[in-house]
């Protein structure tokens, strides 16, 4: 499984290395003005993945799948893999690791540059070939079994914007506050505490693919925001990239593991404490099928 990083921090400073790849002049593609790809020397599981600053993006470490999922997913990048997914593709689309710095033209929305002149840059410099299938595959269902969580009201959290700061990601809220959205992970001994605050039952679902490896759907009926806490064994992968809960390999056509009352709660047992349920389903949905994708030169 994918490190799990949960603050990303500003990039300051510099310029890209000398030997880029430049946009033509007077393109109107949606493209960098200088990019720099290059292999990645030692990563550790604390790197930064994706760190955006005003007219810069840089991200670390990365994998070509990393870089498909952003480019198709701008935004938040706890839910990316909870959308579009990649399949197909070289054996090192997964492996493999660059490091990736790009300069914009002017100050372009933090959206645009993880959007449309990210993927332009991708199959640019790796020679991606793709398209798009609807595919049915295993889902969950969030459901709901007890009326425990209520709705906080609007307003009770601030809303960050990352096109009015600087940083990819806020730092502390002001006194007495709390951002909105989530998830905040931090250790908890042996668990990890996870904290939503203002979030709808749809986002919250699809935040949940980071610990059960599968979408998850929302079917709760529940509109409004919520502020949703709970603790959690965090999920590990094993041989093949399946993930593991609580010592039991998770794969799509499989329901919950059991659970082990020694190690805590997966994020079944933990759902359950708040009064909803995750039901294995089928669902429709779209995925990129790389149908061919090369090394990149280094620069």
């Amino acid at each position: 499984m994918h490190s799990i990083i949960a603050i990303l921090l500003l990039l300051s400073g510099g310029r890209p290395d000398a030997g880029q790849v430049q946009s033509p002049p007077g393109s109107t593609k949606q493209a960098f003005e200088v990019a720099s790809v290059r292999r990645s020397g030692t990563c550790d599981q604390n790197h930064l993945p994706t760190r955006t600053s005003p007219g810069r993006l840089t991200l670390t470490c990365t994998t070509l799948l990393h870089l498909l999922s952003i480019s198709n997913n701008p935004g938040d990048e706890w839910l990316r893999s909870g959308r579009v997914q990649v399949k197909g593709g070289p054996a090192w689309i997964d492996k493999d690791k660059f490091d990736v710095v790009a300069k914009a033209d002017g100050l372009p929305p933090k959206a645009m540059m993880e959007g449309p002149m990210l993927r332009s840059l991708v199959e640019e410099r790796f020679g991606v070939k793709y398209h798009r299938e609807t595919v049915e595959a295993p889902v969950y269902e969030l459901t709901l079994v007890r009326d425990i969580l209520q709705p906080v009201k609007t307003g009770s959290c601030v809303v960050f914007d990352p096109d009015a700061n600087p940083d990819a990601r806020p730092g502390p809220p002001p006194k007495g506050s709390k951002y909105c959205g989530g998830p905040n992970i931090s250790p908890d001994g042996m668990l990890w505490k996870v904290d939503h605050y203002g979030t709808t039952m749809d986002y919250f679902a699809l935040s949940l693919y980071q610990f059960t490896g599968r979408r998850v759907v929302n079917r709760t009926g529940l509109t409004g925001q919520y502020d949703i806490e709970f603790k959690v064994v965090p999920p590990t992968s094993g041989p093949g990239g399946v993930m593991y809960l609580n010592g039991q390999p998770h794969v799509e056509e499989a329901g919950p593991p059991p659970e082990d009352a020694s190690a805590g709660p997966t994020i079944f047992g933990a759902l359950r404490t708040l009064g909803l349920k995750l039901v294995p389903g089928k669902a429709t949905f779209q995925v990129i099928v790389v149908d061919d994708a090369k090394q990149p030169a280094e620069n």
